[in-house]
Protein backbone atom coordinates (compact mmCIF):
# COMPACT_ATOMS: atom_id res chain seq x y z
CA UNK A 1 0.00 0.00 0.00
CA UNK A 2 1.35 3.10 -1.39
CA UNK A 3 1.53 6.27 1.13
CA UNK A 4 -1.83 7.68 -0.30
CA UNK A 5 -3.80 4.79 0.28
CA UNK A 6 -2.34 4.55 4.03
CA UNK A 7 -3.57 8.65 4.64
CA UNK A 8 -6.62 8.02 3.38
CA UNK A 9 -7.53 5.20 5.81
CA UNK A 10 -6.11 7.34 8.86
CA UNK A 11 -8.73 9.76 7.24
CA UNK A 12 -11.50 7.57 7.08
CA UNK A 13 -11.52 6.78 11.10
CA UNK A 14 -10.36 10.27 12.26
CA UNK A 15 -12.21 12.47 10.32
CA UNK A 16 -15.70 11.22 11.79
CA UNK A 17 -14.87 11.47 15.32
CA UNK A 18 -13.74 15.46 14.47
CA UNK A 19 -17.13 15.81 12.32
CA UNK A 20 -19.17 15.07 14.38
CA UNK A 21 -17.52 16.74 17.88
CA UNK A 22 -16.77 19.97 15.97
CA UNK A 23 -20.50 20.78 15.09
CA UNK A 24 -22.41 22.25 18.51
CA UNK A 25 -25.87 21.45 19.11
CA UNK A 26 -27.03 25.32 18.66
CA UNK A 27 -25.81 24.56 14.82
CA UNK A 28 -28.29 24.90 12.10
CA UNK A 29 -29.45 21.48 10.95
CA UNK A 30 -28.33 21.74 7.41
CA UNK A 31 -24.48 21.79 9.15
CA UNK A 32 -25.68 19.13 11.72
CA UNK A 33 -26.90 16.42 8.95
CA UNK A 34 -23.43 17.40 6.90
CA UNK A 35 -20.92 15.96 9.17
CA UNK A 36 -22.63 12.93 9.78
CA UNK A 37 -23.25 12.88 5.57
CA UNK A 38 -19.53 14.59 4.71
CA UNK A 39 -17.92 11.50 5.47
CA UNK A 40 -20.32 8.98 4.12
CA UNK A 41 -20.52 10.28 0.61
CA UNK A 42 -16.83 10.57 0.47
CA UNK A 43 -16.13 7.23 1.51
CA UNK A 44 -18.78 6.14 -1.10
CA UNK A 45 -17.13 7.86 -4.05
CA UNK A 46 -13.78 6.60 -3.03
CA UNK A 47 -15.30 2.43 -3.06
CA UNK A 48 -16.76 3.42 -5.97
CA UNK A 49 -13.68 4.33 -7.82
CA UNK A 50 -11.21 1.85 -5.99
CA UNK A 51 -13.63 -1.18 -6.82
CA UNK A 52 -13.42 -0.46 -10.11
CA UNK A 53 -17.31 -0.54 -10.63
CA UNK A 54 -17.11 1.16 -14.06
CA UNK A 55 -15.63 -1.56 -15.36
CA UNK A 56 -18.27 -3.59 -15.19
CA UNK A 57 -20.76 -0.73 -16.67
CA UNK A 58 -18.16 -1.29 -19.71
CA UNK A 59 -18.01 -5.29 -20.42
CA UNK A 60 -21.83 -4.86 -19.59
CA UNK A 61 -21.48 -7.55 -17.03
CA UNK A 62 -24.43 -7.79 -14.71
CA UNK A 63 -22.69 -9.90 -12.07
CA UNK A 64 -19.91 -8.15 -11.76
CA UNK A 65 -21.70 -5.13 -10.62
CA UNK A 66 -23.94 -6.64 -8.80
CA UNK A 67 -20.43 -8.04 -6.70
CA UNK A 68 -19.26 -4.78 -6.59
CA UNK A 69 -22.65 -2.87 -4.95
CA UNK A 70 -22.83 -5.47 -2.65
CA UNK A 71 -19.31 -4.96 -1.47
CA UNK A 72 -19.64 -0.93 -1.32
CA UNK A 73 -23.45 -1.16 0.60
CA UNK A 74 -21.85 -3.95 2.80
CA UNK A 75 -18.93 -1.25 3.57
CA UNK A 76 -21.12 1.81 3.54
CA UNK A 77 -23.39 0.16 6.40
CA UNK A 78 -20.30 -0.54 8.89
CA UNK A 79 -19.18 2.76 8.19
CA UNK A 80 -22.62 4.47 8.99
CA UNK A 81 -22.69 2.25 12.40
CA UNK A 82 -19.14 3.96 13.26
CA UNK A 83 -19.93 7.03 13.13
CA UNK A 84 -23.64 6.60 14.59
CA UNK A 85 -21.36 5.68 17.92
CA UNK A 86 -19.61 8.74 17.71
CA UNK A 87 -23.14 10.45 17.17
CA UNK A 88 -24.92 8.36 20.17
CA UNK A 89 -22.09 9.93 22.29
CA UNK A 90 -22.56 13.61 21.58
CA UNK A 91 -26.16 13.18 22.32
CA UNK A 92 -25.16 11.66 24.96
CA UNK A 93 -22.88 14.80 26.04
CA UNK A 94 -25.01 17.16 25.23
CA UNK A 95 -28.21 15.41 26.65
CA UNK A 96 -30.02 15.08 23.77
CA UNK A 97 -30.80 11.67 23.63
CA UNK A 98 -34.94 10.52 23.73
CA UNK A 99 -36.61 7.40 23.12
CA UNK A 100 -39.64 8.58 21.80
CA UNK A 101 -39.88 9.54 18.18
CA UNK A 102 -41.22 12.63 18.06
CA UNK A 103 -38.14 13.81 20.61
CA UNK A 104 -35.79 12.14 18.46
CA UNK A 105 -37.52 13.33 15.35
CA UNK A 106 -36.64 17.27 16.34
CA UNK A 107 -32.86 16.23 16.64
CA UNK A 108 -32.93 15.56 13.36
CA UNK A 109 -34.05 13.04 10.34
CA UNK A 110 -30.38 12.07 9.16
CA UNK A 111 -29.18 11.87 12.95
CA UNK A 112 -32.14 9.81 13.84
CA UNK A 113 -31.79 7.40 10.86
CA UNK A 114 -27.65 7.06 11.29
CA UNK A 115 -28.83 6.03 14.86
CA UNK A 116 -31.61 3.70 14.08
CA UNK A 117 -28.67 1.51 11.56
CA UNK A 118 -26.27 1.88 13.73
CA UNK A 119 -28.09 0.23 16.49
CA UNK A 120 -29.05 -2.64 13.83
CA UNK A 121 -25.68 -3.30 12.37
CA UNK A 122 -24.10 -3.42 16.21
CA UNK A 123 -26.60 -5.56 17.15
CA UNK A 124 -26.20 -7.65 14.31
CA UNK A 125 -21.92 -7.86 14.78
CA UNK A 126 -22.17 -8.82 18.09
CA UNK A 127 -25.04 -11.71 17.63
CA UNK A 128 -22.42 -12.67 14.58
CA UNK A 129 -19.69 -12.59 16.69
CA UNK A 130 -21.41 -14.52 19.80
CA UNK A 131 -22.61 -17.03 18.10
CA UNK A 132 -19.96 -17.50 15.09
CA UNK A 133 -16.58 -17.20 17.93
CA UNK A 134 -17.69 -17.35 21.73
CA UNK A 135 -20.53 -19.22 21.39
CA UNK A 136 -18.31 -22.31 19.36
CA UNK A 137 -16.15 -22.35 23.05
CA UNK A 138 -18.51 -22.91 24.90
CA UNK A 139 -21.48 -25.22 22.70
Amino acid sequence: MNIFGMIFLAGIFLVPPILVFSVKPTAPMWLKSGRLLLPIFLLALFLAHTSDILRCFHYKSNECWKFHAYFIKTALLQYIMYIGWFEYIWRKYHKQDSLAVSDNIKYGIVSSLILAISLIMTLTMLYFIFNNFIGSLFF
